[in-house]
């Protein structure tokens, strides 16, 4: 009877098939895993060159940073013309010794700067957000940046500086920048700050920290006239009067006018002595 005979070479040569069919796709399973292996190490290799590159760029970018930063300037001393008496800079000599938070702040590694800041029990507001989230109004920061970006001989005068997030920004890149802050505690933050960011070389060079409040006109005495407990950003001054009772701030001072501020000091930056 020839079925049997059929069924059986049917069944051989199905059988046969299906082996060289599986061999086929073990062949080509490893095939694909030898390509995919290949990639994984060039991958791997890709992460690697990035890697060095980047460390590279930061290595250049410090180096160029030392050399701005080197760079002889004609301001000394913050002995600025026609500002006579009225202009209270603080020098690095200035520095209170006392407890505060440092963090790092920015949206990148390679942009990011220290800044020093209050106690989150002391400012639940900008201090806890920069210790939380390491930013503070970070679509008004972007701005800022895109600005200097589009301005780049730009120098920067940071009034009401608080904890002075928007002049250390500009000054780690390289700017000419004035902060303006009334509070002598807030003041000695940025101090602080500056020094975390190694530029204390450069007050009364190309930074200058003024612990002034800004008026439309200079030499009027100030006091604390309204403070908001648990938040140092809420501090506002006005004529000379009994100051509310506030821990840190300062009590009293004087006005300086933008006039004082702009243009002597920065033309000063620019003037040959």
């Amino acid at each position: 009877n020839p079925l049997p005979l059929l069924v059986i070479s049917f069944v051989a040569t199905f059988a046969t098939s299906g082996y060289l069919m599986l061999s086929t796709m073990e062949h080509r399973f490893q095939k694909m895993n030898s390509q995919f292996g290949g990639l994984s190490k060039n991958m791997a290799q890709i992460h690697r060159n990035l890697t060095d590159t980047i460390n590279e760029a930061v290595v250049k970018l410090s180096a160029l940073s030392s050399q701005r930063i080197e760079k002889p300037t004609s301001l000394v001393g913050c002995a600025l013309p026609n500002s006579g008496n009225k202009i209270h800079y603080i020098l690095p000599g200035d520095l209170v010794s006392e407890p505060m938070d440092c963090t790092f702040v920015g949206f990148d590694e390679l942009s990011r700067f220290q800044m020093c800041v209050h106690n989150r029990e002391e400012d639940i507001h900008v201090s806890a957000s920069l210790l939380n989230d390491h930013i503070w109004e970070p679509h008004i920061l972007r701005r800022f940046v895109n600005v200097l970006s589009r301005f780049p001989l730009a120098a920067v005068v940071d009034v009401g500086a608080q904890l002075g997030m928007y002049g250390l920004r500009a000054a780690t890149s390289g700017r000419k920048v004035v902060f303006v802050e009334a509070s002598a505690h807030s003041a000695n933050h940025i101090l602080a700050s500056l020094g975390k960011n190694g530029m204390l070389e450069r007050v009364c060079r190309d930074v200058a920290l003024v612990n002034n409040a800004v008026a439309e006109e200079s030499g009027r005495r100030l006091a604390v006239v309204h403070a908001e407990a648990h938040n140092n950003g809420g501090t506002a001054w006005g004529d000379d009067g009994p100051p509310r009772d506030f821990a840190h701030a300062q009590r009293q001072g004087s006005s300086v006018s933008l006039d004082d501020l702009v243009p002597p000091p920065l033309e000063a930056w620019d003037t040959p002595h």
